[in-house]
């Protein structure tokens, strides 16, 4: 396969294989849609309504999602696995000049946002919890691929009432 003009759509490791499905036209690089595959959807959330998101996250990871809220319907704080096996397609980062305290002038970068690969279907879903509440991804392991079935939890279950 000719592979002048492509350029890679996720991270490659030392001596891993490279396959066609991880490469893009280079004129494509940068668009969220040439590494979203077809029949998902690019969902972002803000930096601001994640919690516990790992700071070496990177693209191509896959990630469970849960949400938590204040209050349910019933006025009880609960929180729940709403999604698993998501791909992260992108995370952006904002830059931000820093000063040490020896005078030294540095850049750090923070999280801003994640992009995510979901099912049409779950639009709806991630809609609320972004919107609701607070949303939280838990890293999965490459070769991890069980499903647990996404549930809810509220303090009972917690503490054990």
């Amino acid at each position: 396969t000719n592979v002048d003009g492509m350029v890679t759509k996720v991270s490659l490791s030392k001596g891993e294989i490279l396959f066609k499905s991880k490469l893009t036209p280079q004129s494509e690089f940068g668009s969220i849609s040439a590494v979203t595959k077809e029949g998902m959807r690019a969902f972002s959330i803000s930096a601001y309504k994640l919690l516990g998101v790992p700071g070496n996250l990177k693209e191509g990871d896959s990630v469970d999602v849960s949400a938590s809220f204040s209050t349910d319907v019933f006025g009880v704080p609960t929180a729940g696995l709403i999604l698993e096996n998501v791909q992260v397609l992108a995370i952006g980062r904002s830059e931000e000049s820093q000063l040490s305290l020896s005078g030294k002038k540095g850049k750090s970068y923070s999280l801003a946002s994640v992009t995510l690969a979901i099912k049409p279907k779950d639009e709806g879903k991630m809609a609320f919890a972004v919107g609701q509440g607070n949303v939280i991804l838990a890293v999965r392991p490459r070769a991890d691929a069980a499903v647990v079935n996404p549930y809810s939890v509220g303090p009972d279950q917690i503490f054990n009432r």
